[in-house]
Parts: structure tokens; C-alpha cells; sequence
């Protein structure tokens, strides 16, 4: 969801909105891209979206399912007086959930790291079963080969481009010298990946994922972790939003092997992850995602990479294959 707030004070159609709650607030203060509001029955959040209705319906209808099979440590939308989850005023939908207290997690810290690997499990267990997953599936595979398979190829048509370059500049050269390299790192990677998915599935595999698992949408309140920012929230493939927070985790952790390990197991107390599973995982962590990424930044003009971060990141490249290589074996040998 795009958040549509664009003012420092409450608007009137803001405040029309907040009369269908049985609240009476006495004080609202913008905290970035929504409102922390105090009432009468205590803290709230309050969101002003631009999504249409039938969206923000879809986000409440999975935090409900998530709810009603257990996992009940999430931002849920306060209903109205006549019992909808959301408000509507003008082009606007409007959601109110109740203010969650507690601190950000810390990934480097190995409690914190737990907590946040075992609510994702609990998310990506309690997320099965909702309706559609199989139905998404065929679709959802294709899109995710589809932008792997076109990373490669902008990979060597970017490299094909800075050979052609009659003054060619120092991003232009190291990506001619180490783009075959890495073009086949991407290919390897597509290829297990493409092997994982296109053998047969349960519909255990596909489940609700928040999708935005980072350290400022999760609250750490005493011994539970609480989750905001389900804005993103979809059915997805749970090793897939796995991979993504390992990578997250291990880009700060210098791609600690150990740290993976225990980051997987606390993740596997919960929810176990088949033998296909942890294939697709350690395909998606082999793509050499941060390095297409700054190629592809400069090459399409969003912003200048220096060659020193094109440097730094292939001196990285070794580590990180060695860290795949290691967590793949150990991932073997678990079962």
C-alpha cells in the first residue's frame, strides 16, 4: 500500500474517517508514513492508504486467517462502528490498529535473530490454507523465473554494451572482466532454482508472507516479537521470503555460516522446510543479487555505482559462495 498522507495535521476527511471508530482521540502526532493517535482506550495507529478497498480487504482477510490459526502477534485492523475493517472518505481507505510498544530487533544480536526467524516460521505455518495458493502457484513460479532469468540476461547484455563503448569507463571495464563470471553464477543459480520448482509441490508450499520482514516493522515487547507493515503481505513461497531475510541477515553478519545455521534452525523448531524447500533457498541465496543490482543502477542511469562498490562487492562474491556452499551442507545433513 502507498500511504496518501501528504499533510503535518489531520485532515477533515481524516477526521470524518476516525468518527466511525468508537473513539474519542485526544491527540494525533505523524510518525512518517501514518499517525499515532491517543484515545480514550489508548494508543492507536491510524493509515491512510490509496489503495482501493478491495486491497486493503485482501490484507485484512489474511491477518484474520493468520489469527484464527494462531498467530495473533500482528498490527490486526480495528473495525468500525458497523463492524467494517476499514474506513472510506474520497479516494481514500482508511485503517486503525492498535499502537504496538516495544523496541526494534537487532539481526546481530543471536536473541534477537531467533525471535525473528521463529515469528516468521509461525507467520509462514499459520499462512497455510488460506484460499487461493494453489491456484496462485503457476503464476507466482512464473513470475519469480521470469525476473531471474531476465536479471541474467541484462547481466551479459550490459557487459555486451560496455565492450561496444568507444571510451569506455572504469564500471564499463571490471564488468567486462568479471561479468562472464558472474553471468554464470546467475545461470547456476536460475538453473537450481528452475530444478526446485518445477518438480511437484504440496499446497503447503505456497502460504501467507508478510514480505517486508525487516527490523523496523517487527517490536520486540518483553519475550514476544510483534509484527507491523503487512502492507505487502501476499501468497508467496515461504523459502523465498526466507532467503530474502538471510540475505538481510548475512550481508550484516559478514556471510557467517554459523549465524545462518542458527537462523535456519530456530526458523525449522517451528516450521520444517522439505527437501525442495531448502533447495530453492540456498538457489535464490547463490544469485549474485547485489552486484546485478549495481550494474544494473548504472547502466539505467538510477544513480551512479562507483567501481569501488562494484570492487568491494566482487571481493564479497568468494565469502558468500563459500557461505552457500557450507550451509548447504549442512542443510543435507539435518535431515
Amino acid at each position: 500500500m502507498r500511504d496518501g498522507q501528504e499533510r503535518s495535521k489531520l485532515s477533515k476527511w481524516d477526521m470524518d474517517a476516525l468518527q466511525e471508530y468508537p473513539y474519542s482521540v485526544t491527540a494525533a502526532e505523524r510518525q512518517g508514513g501514518f499517525w499515532r493517535l491517543e484515545t480514550n482506550r489508548g494508543m492507536k495507529a491510524f493509515y491512510r492508504h490509496e489503495e482501493k478497498a478491495d486491497q486493503v480487504a485482501g490484507t485484512h482477510a489474511m491477518l484474520e486467517h493468520l489469527a484464527d490459526r494462531g498467530f495473533r502477534r500482528a498490527s490486526r485492523f480495528i473495525r468500525t462502528r458497523d463492524g467494517r475493517p476499514f474506513a472510506q472518505r474520497g479516494p481514500y481507505t482508511y485503517v486503525l490498529t492498535d499502537w504496538l510498544n516495544g523496541r526494534s530487533p537487532d539481526f546481530r544480536r543471536d536473541e534477537d535473530l531467533r525471535q525473528a526467524a521463529q515469528t516468521l516460521a509461525a507467520i509462514h505455518r499459520s499462512g497455510e490454507g488460506f484460499p487461493g495458493g494453489p491456484e496462485q502457484a503457476t503464476a507466482q513460479v512464473g513470475r519469480l523465473l521470469k525476473a531471474l532469468a531476465e536479471r541474467r540476461e541484462t547481466l551479459l547484455w550490459y557487459r555486451q554494451l560496455a565492450q561496444m563503448k568507444r571510451r569506455a569507463g572504469e564500471i564499463d571495464d571490471v564488468l567486462s572482466e568479471w561479468g562472464p563470471e558472474f553471468e554464470q553464477r546467475a545461470v547456476r543459480s536460475l538453473r537450481r532454482v528452475t530444478d526446485a520448482l518445477m518438480k511437484p509441490v504440496t499446497g503447503n508450499n505456497w502460504t501467507i508472507c508478510h514480505r517486508n520482514w525487516r527490523e523496523e516493522n517487527l517490536h520486540m515487547e518483553g519475550n514476544r516479537l510483534l509484527a507491523t507493515g503487512w502492507d505487502g503481505c501476499s501468497l508467496d513461497l515461504p523459502a523465498a521470503e526466507l532467503a530474502q531475510f538471510m540475505r538481510r541477515v548475512a550481508d550484516r553478519r559478514d556471510w557467517d555460516v554459523e549465524s545462518a545455521s542458527q537462523l535456519v534452525d530456530a526458523y525449522r523448531q517451528v516450521r520444517d522446510l522439505s527437501a525442495l524447500e531448502r533447495e530453492l533457498l540456498l538457489g535464490l541465496l547463490e544469485f549474485p543479487q547485489r552486484f546485478w543490482a549495481l550494474v544494473a543502477s548504472h547502466y539505467r542511469g538510477n544513480g551512479e555505482s562507483a567501481p569501488e562498490q562494484l570492487r568491494e562487492e566482487i571481493a564479497r562474491e568468494a565469502p558468500r559462495q563459500a557461505f552457500v556452499t557450507s550451509l548447504a551442507g549442512r542443510l543435507d545433513g539435518s535431515d
